[in-house]
C-alpha cells in the first residue's frame, strides 16, 4: 500500500513537472561585492511555435536612465536611478547560453529587457543552462538590490523564461508595480555565501545551501545577518521576516501570526513553503494609521494596544504573502482578482476579529481638555475600523479620479494601484458576497482557488465559477460594474404614501445595470428590506406602508456611493435632512445637513487683527457643493469684514473634461487706511481628461469680477474714473510637476470698460543633479487696447504688482516704503530690484535662477519694456536668493542691476525683498504633486 502511493505519487510529480517549467539555479556571492555568478539550468515548455526561446532578463531595468524602470520612477517623482551612478546600477554581464552539450546558443536582445534565443524546432521541452554575472543595483532605487551593509534582497534578478499568451509572448518590463507575470515553475536553488551571512528565500529549505519550491512564479532571495532575521513557526507554517523588528513586538507574534495563518488557510489553502516578508513587502502593504506615535518631549503614545495593533499590521502582511503564493494570476490584467481577494480578506478579518473597533483607537478617549472629551463631538471618532476602506475609496470616489477594476495594472495611476486594484475591488467583492450571500461566496472562492492550485486564474474563469455555482443573475457584476469606471450613483427621487403602499422613486444617475438596496426605518428600527435591478433611470417601487420615518437607499453596503447624500429620505419630514451644527470640519453624516463653526483670524496693514468665525458645510472629504462664509471684525477700522465663496463641481462620466468647477463669491475688506472695496466674481474651472498615470494637468478658466473702490474724499479725477471696473478674463493654465523638467505656463486674455489686454508666463525648473535645479520663468504681456491716459493702475509692473484683481496675498498692496512694501510676489515682470517701473504698452521678461549651495541661490532678471510715446528699455538686475521654504518663504538680496552695483547705493536695507506666501491651498497642491 505504501510503495503504491509513493509510486502514484512520483508519477504525479513528474505529470505536474511536465505541464510546467522547471529551474536549477547555482547563485554565489563574496559579500560586499555587488557582483554575484550565477549558474542557471533550464528545463522548459517551449513558448514560441518556431526556433525562437524568449527569455526576460529584468534586471537590465537598473542599467541606465533611458530603461522602462527610469522613465516610470520619474513618473513617480522618484529620481534615484536617473542620478545614479554607474556603481550603483544593475546589469546582466557575460552572459553565455549552452545546450546540453555544451555549445554555445545564439541569442540577442529584443529590447534591453528581452532576449531572443535561436534552439531546436520541434521538441517538446528545451534543455539549456546559462552562465552569467549580475552587477546588482544599490537598494536605494527599488528597495531591492545591495545595501551598504552587504546584505541583499533579490525578486525579478534572475533570468525568467518569457510568457506566453495566445501564442504570443508576453511582453513585460520592470516597473516596480509588483505586477509582473511569470509561468508555474518549479525552483531548486543553491547557494554559496560567506560565513558571517545567512540566506533566507520563501522557498523550502530541504538542507544547508539547499532550498527548493514548487508552483511558483517567482520567489524572494535574502542574503543577510542572522541578528536582523525573525523566523515565527506555528502548526500551520513558517513565516520569516527579513529586517529587524521590535524585540518587544516580537516575543507576541506567534499567536497572532497563528491564528491569522488559520484564518486565511481557510480560503487559501495550506502552505507548502515559508512566507517571506521582506522590509520592501511590509512597507509596501503597511496597514497604515495604526502605529505608535513618537511625540516630542512626551514619548511614545500608543493608538491601539499592542495585540490589536499586531493584529492589524500582521493581518495585511500576511493576507497578500499569503495570497501571492496560492494565487497565481496574469498580474497585469487580472491583478484584480488576486488584490481583491487580499482586500475583502482584510476586511472580513477585521469584520469578525474587530466588529466595534474605532478607526481613531483609544485617541478621542485619551484627549480630554477639563475632564471632557472633545473628539467624542466629532462623527470621525465614530468611524470603526471596518469602515476603513470604504472610507479610503470614498476619499477618491469623490474627485472623478476612479478607473475600471479591470485597468492594466500599469496603467492604474500611482494612487489607483492600491485604491482601485485593492480598496476598490475588496469592496466590490464585499458588496457581491452580501448580493450573493457570504456563505456561498465563500464557497465559490474556495473552490475555484483549490481547483487552481496548478494553473492561474483568469478573468475568465472566475466569471465562469460564479455562473456555474449561484442560482443569482451575476452577469450586472461582470458586464457593467468590473470593466465600468462609472461610479455607482443612485439617488432616492422621493417616496409618496398612497392607500397601504409606499411609492419610492429610485434614480440611476449611473444608467448601469446595477443591483440596489432599498431598506424602511420606524423609528430607529429596520421594518423593510429588499434587493432590485434595474438599469431605467427612473424605477418606481411599492412596499408597504408601515408609517416608515427613513429611508434609506444601499443601507449597510460597503461599495459607496458617489453622492451618499442623496441616499436619505424622510418622508414625515419638510427637508429630506435634518441640520446638524459641528467645529472646524468632520467626516460627512449623510443623514444631515452639517454647518461646521471654526474661529478665524487674519491680518493686513490696514484691517490689522481679524477676528471673526468661519461658518462652511466643507467636510474631509471632496464634495460636490461647498460654501463658506466669513464675517470678521476689522480691529484696525473698526467695522465688519468678510467673504463668502461657494463652488459646485460636475464630474463628467466621459468626455475632454474630468472636472467642471462653477464658483462664486464676493469680498468686503480694506485695501489703504480708511478705504474699502467690495468684490463679486464669478467663475468656472474646466479641468480637461487626461491619461491616468500622467502628470500633466490643463484646465481653461474664465472668470468675471465687479470691482468697487472706495475713494478718498480729496480723490483725482483719475482715482474717480478708477472707482468702478469690471473685469472679464478667458484663460489656458498647464502644469507638468516632472521631477526632472517641472513645466508651468498660462494664457490669459483679460477684457475691461478701461482697457484690454494679452499676457501670459512659462516656467521651467529643470534638476540637473541629485540636489540643484536651475529655473527660468518667461513673461509677455501686451495691451490691445488701452484707453486711460493719466493712471497706471493697470499697466504691467517690473518689480511690484498693482494688484487691481485683489488676488494676491499681499499684507500691504498700498504701501510705497517700509518694510510691507517690500513683499515679493512672483507675477508679471517678476524682477527683484526696486525699479518702481510699469508699462502701459508691452513687457518682456526673463527670471533666471541657478542654485549655489544648500538654500543659496543666484537669481538673474533681464527684459524689455516700452510705454507710450517712450522708447522701449532693457532692464537687468541679479542677486542672491535665499530659500528657507521654498516657494513659500524666500529672501532676495539684490547685487548688480541696471541701477549698478546696489550694495552701495545707499539704504541696502530697504532694497532686500521677501516673499511670503500663507495660502494653505498652495501648500497642498505643492504635497500632492505626482501623487495622482
Amino acid at each position: 500500500m505504501k510503495k503504491g502511493f509513493i509510486l502514484l505519487f512520483f508519477l504525479n510529480f513528474l505529470l505536474l513537472s511536465a505541464q510546467s517549467d522547471s529551474i536549477d539555479i547555482h547563485f554565489s556571492y563574496e559579500g560586499f561585492s555587488p557582483i554575484v555568478d550565477v549558474q542557471q539550468r533550464f528545463d522548459v515548455l517551449p513558448n514560441s511555435s518556431n526556433n525562437e526561446y524568449f527569455i526576460y532578463a529584468w534586471a537590465n531595468a537598473y542599467k541606465d536612465k533611458n530603461t522602462t524602470l527610469a522613465k516610470t520612477k520619474l513618473s513617480n517623482r522618484k529620481d534615484e536611478l536617473h542620478f545614479a551612478p554607474i556603481s550603483d546600477r544593475g546589469w546582466i554581464e557575460d552572459l553565455r547560453f549552452l545546450d546540453e552539450n555544451n555549445k554555445r546558443i545564439p541569442y540577442t536582445y529584443v529590447d534591453n529587457e528581452i532576449i531572443k534565443l535561436i534552439v531546436p524546432k520541434g521538441k517538446d521541452r528545451l534543455k539549456f543552462k546559462a552562465n552569467y554575472s549580475i552587477h546588482l543595483p544599490h537598494a536605494k532605487i527599488t528597495n531591492y538590490g545591495l545595501k551598504e551593509d552587504g546584505s541583499l534582497l533579490l525578486k525579478y534578478f534572475f533570468l525568467q523564461p518569457g510568457v506566453k499568451k495566445d501564442d504570443h509572448i508576453i511582453v513585460q518590463h520592470y516597473k516596480d508595480f509588483e505586477s509582473l507575470s511569470g509561468n508555474h515553475t518549479h525552483y531548486e536553488l543553491h547557494t554559496n555565501i560567506p560565513d558571517n551571512f545567512e540566506v533566507y528565500t520563501d522557498l523550502k529549505e530541504i538542507r544547508s545551501n539547499y532550498y527548493v519550491g514548487d508552483k511558483l512564479d517567482f520567489f524572494q532571495l535574502a542574503v543577510v545577518s542572522s541578528e536582523v532575521v525573525e523566523t515565527i513557526s506555528t502548526e500551520h507554517g513558517d513565516v520569516i521576516f527579513g529586517f529587524d523588528m521590535d524585540s518587544a513586538d516580537v516575543a507576541k507574534l506567534k499567536p497572532v501570526i497563528t491564528e491569522e495563518l488559520a484564518f486565511l488557510k481557510n480560503t487559501l489553502g495550506g502552505l507548502k513553503e515559508p512566507l517571506f516578508i521582506s522590509k520592501k513587502s511590509y512597507s509596501k502593504h503597511k496597514f497604515d494609521g495604526v502605529q505608535d506615535i513618537d511625540i516630542p518631549l512626551i514619548g511614545k503614545y500608543q493608538i491601539f494596544d499592542t495585540e490589536t495593533r499586531l493584529n492589524l499590521e500582521m493581518i495585511a502582511q500576511l493576507t497578500s504573502a499569503y495570497a501571492d503564493k496560492n494565487i497565481i494570476v496574469d498580474m497585469r490584467n487580472d491583478h484584480w482578482i488576486r488584490n481583491g481577494i487580499k482586500a475583502y480578506l482584510q476586511m472580513k478579518y477585521i469584520e469578525q476579529k474587530y466588529p466595534d473597533l474605532l478607526l481613531s483607537g483609544k485617541v478621542s478617549d485619551d484627549i480630554r481638555l477639563f475632564n471632557i472629551r472633545p473628539l467624542k463631538m466629532f462623527e470621525a471618532s465614530k468611524l470603526k475600523m471596518t469602515e476603513r476602506s470604504k472610507i479610503f475609496y470614498q476619499m477618491f470616489l469623490t474627485e472623478n479620479l476612479d478607473q475600471a477594476i479591470n485597468t492594466p495594472f500599469d496603467e492604474l495611476s500611482n494612487l489607483n494601484q492600491k485604491n482601485v486594484s485593492y480598496f476598490k475591488t475588496g469592496l466590490a467583492f464585499e458588496n457581491f458576497s452580501t448580493y450573493l450571500g457570504e456563505d456561498n461566496f465563500h464557497f465559490i472562492l474556495q473552490k475555484m482557488i483549490e481547483d487552481h492550485c496548478c494553473s492561474p486564474i483568469t478573468a475568465e474563469s472566475f466569471e465562469d465559477y460564479f455562473k456555474t455555482y449561484t442560482d443569482k443573475d451575476v452577469s450586472w457584476f461582470f458586464d457593467s460594474f468590473i470593466p465600468n469606471r462609472k461610479n455607482l450613483d443612485f439617488a432616492i427621487k422621493n417616496a409618496k404614501f398612497k392607500g397601504d403602499s409606499t411609492i419610492i422613486n429610485i434614480k440611476n444617475k449611473t444608467e448601469l445595470d446595477l443591483p440596489f438596496r432599498i431598506s424602511a426605518y420606524e423609528n430607529g428600527v429596520k421594518t423593510y428590506d429588499t434587493w432590485t435591478i434595474s438599469k431605467d433611470k427612473i424605477t418606481s417601487l411599492s412596499i408597504p406602508n408601515n408609517n416608515y420615518d427613513l429611508i434609506v437607499l444601499n443601507d449597510s453596503i460597503s461599495f459607496p456611493d458617489f453622492n451618499p447624500r442623496n441616499n436619505y429620505y424622510r418622508p414625515k419630514n419638510l427637508f429630506r435632512r435634518k441640520l446638524k451644527f459641528g467645529l472646524v470640519t468632520d467626516y460627512p453624516s449623510y443623514e444631515y445637513n452639517q454647518i461646521f463653526l471654526f474661529p478665524d483670524i487674519g491680518w493686513n496693514n490696514y484691517d490689522k487683527l481679524q477676528l471673526g468665525v468661519s461658518v462652511s458645510n466643507k467636510t474631509i472629504l471632496p464634495q460636490i457643493w461647498t460654501y463658506k462664509i466669513k464675517p470678521q471684525y476689522s480691529t484696525g477700522e473698526s467695522t465688519l469684514t468678510g467673504t463668502f465663496s461657494t463652488s459646485y463641481n460636475i464630474y463628467p462620466n466621459q468626455g475632454w473634461f474630468r472636472k467642471i468647477k462653477l464658483q462664486a463669491g464676493m469680498g468686503y475688506r480694506h485695501y489703504n487706511k480708511g478705504l474699502s472695496y467690495k468684490s463679486y466674481s464669478l467663475g468656472t474651472n474646466f479641468t480637461f481628461n487626461k491619461s491616468p498615470r500622467s502628470l500633466r494637468n490643463r484646465s481653461i478658466v474664465t472668470n468675471f469680477q465687479h470691482i468697487d473702490r472706495e475713494l478718498a474724499l480729496d480723490a483725482s479725477p483719475e482715482d474717480i474714473e478708477l472707482k468702478e471696473y469690471k473685469l472679464y478674463n478667458l484663460g489656458y493654465q498647464y502644469w507638468n510637476p516632472g521631477v526632472i523638467h517641472e513645466k508651468k505656463a498660462f494664457v490669459n486674455f483679460q477684457l475691461s470698460n478701461k482697457f484690454s489686454k494679452i499676457y501670459g508666463e512659462f516656467y521651467w525648473r529643470w534638476k540637473f543633479s541629485e540636489n540643484k535645479r536651475l529655473g527660468v520663468r518667461i513673461f509677455g504681456g501686451s495691451f490691445i487696447n488701452h484707453s486711460l491716459e493719466n493712471s497706471d493702475y493697470f499697466d504691467f509692473g517690473l518689480d511690484r504688482i498693482t494688484d487691481y484683481t485683489f488676488s494676491y496675498p499681499l499684507l500691504g498692496r498700498s504701501e510705497t516704503s517700509g518694510l510691507l512694501s517690500q513683499q515679493f510676489v512672483l507675477a508679471e515682470g517678476g524682477f527683484k530690484s526696486n525699479f518702481f517701473v510699469q508699462a502701459d504698452q508691452y513687457m518682456y521678461a526673463m527670471n533666471l535662477e541657478y542654485p549655489i549651495w544648500k538654500i543659496f541661490d543666484l537669481y538673474g532678471d533681464m527684459g524689455i519694456y516700452k510705454n507710450k510715446l517712450q522708447p522701449t528699455k532693457f532692464v537687468y538686475d541679479s542677486g542672491l536668493r535665499v530659500r528657507l521654504i521654498p516657494d513659500f518663504l524666500e529672501i532676495y538680496l539684490p547685487i548688480q542691476s541696471s541701477l549698478g552695483f546696489e550694495p552701495t547705493l545707499g539704504a541696502y536695507h530697504d532694497r532686500i525683498r521677501f516673499m511670503l506666501n500663507l495660502d494653505l491651498g498652495k501648500v497642498i497642491q505643492y504635497w500632492q504633486r505626482g501623487k495622482y
